[in-house]
């Protein structure tokens, strides 16, 4: 028996949850389309190559398809659908995970699961609300997707925006499990000794003063991310206490550096994992100020593991889930700086505060990587007690 998971290339924030699901003793086999993700590729929105630190193909089995197939892709957009078929064939596994259903790679790995009859757990950033789409572009993606998932015998969903989803395209709720959207913590340094360290060291390499209050932005300075409507909302509050801290790279880089007002602002560039707990640290608040396509948001997982509150945008899927008006965080409506102002201005008033570090701690405890493992277990134990069940007939 086998369970087969297919994603385009190793995912940081995936590869923990498959190494738990394997510790688990699930027969796990993940079969990725490439593999350039471990050797360093060109992000356009970070606008730079990098590679990531941890070994992502450790603590479980994998493929690499274009060992099947030969044609190995450069990035994502170049990820080929083939050798997907002849896999199936040849490995034959009793249930699959298909992790979307956006990229020509997902859609092959849809139809061909469902064509040979094989069982199928859906585990995607679904929501409905990330983009703006025409009457009949929305009418035809809801007639796909009640169809697809017609033919899904567990959604594991990452949260409850996605929930929401299934239910309103016909998913049955005894087929839907919860298996959250999460962040491997073990890179992080989270006790208090290491916060006290971290944040007076980082606060005195940029020139921080101790009591400042620090906005973080953490990710891709894109036009996506809202990262300009960030650094016009904190000009807007004119403190002179407020630092807007941008930790990554991107495009408006340049751009961000020519907005003049009162709030000074540090670029910090690209961190990889195991640098981040300094920033988080250094900071009071994380803001992620997204204008679209935002369906959860991990940079925010990251930082209330840190005990930090967050300021999203109303486009941001974990929201639902994490945001908890006046005490973990604050909400403003997507592309409306003076809202964001509004609501940096109302995070400000209990940022700082011990309960709030503990209340953030508690939100997020449930949105782990075990727990992200315990609902794909749980699919596969349905799975296997019914086929058991239906052979013993």
């Amino acid at each position: 028996m086998m369970l087969a998971v297919f994603e385009t290339h190793p995912i940081q924030y995936h590869a923990p949850v498959w190494r738990a699901v394997a510790r688990l003793g699930v027969p796990l086999h993940v079969c990725y389309g490439g593999n350039f993700s471990l050797k360093g590729y060109y992000d356009r929105e970070f606008g730079k190559e990098f590679a990531w630190e941890s070994d992502l193909l450790e603590g479980y089995e994998c493929t690499l398809l274009p060992e099947v197939h030969t044609v190995w892709p450069k990035d994502y957009e170049t990820v080929s659908s083939e050798g997907i078929g002849k896999w199936l064939d040849f490995s034959k596994p009793t249930a699959v995970i298909a992790s979307g259903y956006a990229h020509p790679f997902d859609r092959a790995v849809l139809i061909k699961t469902i064509s040979r009859k094989i069982p199928l757990f859906y585990r995607g950033e679904a929501n409905d609300s990330s983009r703006k789409r025409s009457v009949f572009k929305t009418f035809v993606r809801r007639m796909i997707l009640r169809q697809l998932y017609l033919r899904v015998d567990s959604c594991l969903y990452i949260g409850e925006e996605a929930r929401s989803h299934y239910l309103k395209y016909g998913m049955p709720s005894d087929r839907l499990l919860f298996s959250p959207y999460c962040v491997d913590t073990s890179p992080f340094n989270l006790n208090e000794e290491a916060r006290l360290k971290f944040r007076g060291e980082t606060r005195k390499a940029f020139c921080i003063k101790d009591n400042d209050t620090v906005i973080l932005f953490s990710g891709k300075l894109s036009h996506r991310k809202g990262v300009d409507l960030l650094v016009r909302a904190a000009h807007k509050l004119s403190r002179s206490d407020l630092v807007l801290l941008f930790v990554g790279d991107g495009d408006l880089m340049d751009s961000l550096k020519r907005i003049t007002g009162p709030t000074r602002i540090v670029f910090a560039g690209f961190q990889n994992q195991s640098q981040l707990s300094r920033f988080y640290h250094a900071a009071d608040l994380l803001a992620l100020p997204s204008r679209h396509s935002e369906t959860w948001g991990l940079v925010v997982n990251e930082a209330m593991h840190h005990g930090l509150p967050v300021v999203v945008s109303d486009t941001v899927g974990s929201r639902l889930d994490l945001i908890e008006i006046g005490r973990t965080g604050e909400v403003a409506k997507a592309g409306d700086f003076h809202a964001l102002a509004t609501a940096l201005k109302a995070c400000f008033e209990y940022a700082k505060c011990p309960e709030t570090a503990q209340a953030v701690k508690e939100k997020i405890k449930p949105y782990s990587v075990c727990s992200a493992a315990k609902g794909v277990q749980e699919a596969w134990l349905n799975l296997t007690q019914n086929l058991d069940n239906s052979t013993a007939d």
